[in-house]
């Protein structure tokens, strides 16, 4: 779990109570009714991400007052940490490390970044079944729906989602001969009226951590339209470029370009530098938990693609990575 939760949506106040049971519906219904309770219902609870072969456990407290979003994740197992979310700014406590991380949030929450949301491009490349058998999870009942690929370039999901309201309690990632890749599902949950503002205070102890404010440092792409310098020349069916940014990282002296590749469900980064020194070996594909990640080498410069996709994906599209005309021309 990142503070950022790389993949952490208007409003819908009638969303804030529960309501009466929804109609049957079809899967695209469930989905859109999901990504808005996710964000809008008031709740509090805990909840398991299983995934490379250990399991963390967070508590969750999230509020929509109407105007603002506001949530809370506190780490009950494994490395402390404490996430705070006020609208798109995030704050991370490491008590081990006696530091405070504040960014602002460029993707999706903790719990939106393990959800699909239904679109019709999603179509070429997706099967969406809301399955007829019930299930039941953190003691309420739910409704299943299957995500299935029609290709090997993405993974497939199967959710549970509150019968009630539509809540995500329940998210498996899936192989293509559905083996559980990663899994997410509440233990318990509150669904909740209101929130008050105690519950949304941090209770880890900060005072004298040192604090980083990490802002990306993007290319004035959007105020001169400077096309990116680096391109994916081959991609999977349905993936297109979402986002072309240049930021600074760690273990790098020069600007990295970032490059975000969508098929509106799955996502890949693709990061282009100059390293420091000389690299003597490339690292190939490699893999942790759901994600992988392919290195390969391009006119010196390192090229590394990563991404909740399976491998063969990463690797078609670090293999294809090239300068554009104008990175070409600098």
């Amino acid at each position: 779990m990142s503070c950022t939760a790389d993949k952490l949506v208007a409003a819908c106040c009638s969303l804030l109570v529960a309501g009466p049971a929804l109609a049957q519906g079809d899967a695209r219904e469930w989905l859109d009714r999901m990504e808005d309770a996710v964000e809008y219902l008031n709740y509090s609870g805990v909840f398991i991400h299983i995934h490379d072969q250990r399991a963390e456990t967070m508590k969750v407290v999230h509020r929509f007052d109407g105007e603002k979003i506001t949530e809370r994740y506190y780490a009950l197992n494994g490395p402390r940490r404490e996430i705070i979310r006020e609208n798109d700014t995030v704050k991370c406590i490491l008590p081990d490390k006696q530091s405070v991380l504040v960014e602002r949030l460029a993707g999706q929450t903790a719990l939106q970044a393990r959800l699909p949301a239904y679109t019709t491009q999603l179509e070429d490349a997706y099967q969406f079944k809301l399955q007829r058998r019930t299930g039941s999870v953190a003691g309420r009942t739910t409704r299943i729906i299957q995500i299935r690929p029609r290709d090997r370039y993405r993974y497939g999901y199967r959710l549970w989602l509150d019968e009630e309201t539509a809540m995500l309690l329940k998210s498996q990632l899936l192989s293509d001969d559905d083996e559980i890749i990663e899994q997410l599902m509440f233990a318990s949950i509150n669904i909740q009226q209101s929130i008050p503002d105690s519950e949304l205070e941090p209770v880890t102890d900060h005072e004298g951590y040192t604090w980083y404010r990490q802002e990306a440092t993007t290319r004035a792409r959007e105020k001169d339209n400077t096309a990116p310098l680096w391109r994916a020349a081959r991609l999977p069916n349905g993936f297109v470029l979402t986002e072309s940014r240049t930021r600074m990282m760690a273990g790098s002296d020069e600007p990295v370009e970032h490059l975000v590749y969508s098929d509106g469900l799955a996502t890949v980064s693709v990061f282009i530098e100059l390293p420091a020194k000389k690299v003597d070996s490339i690292g190939g594909l490699s893999r942790l938990g759901a994600a992988n990640a392919f290195e390969t080498s391009v006119d010196a410069h390192l090229i590394t693609a990563v991404g909740e996709v399976p491998a063969p994906t990463v690797e078609l599209i670090a293999k294809s990575v090239q300068p554009t005309t104008v990175g070409a021309m600098r």
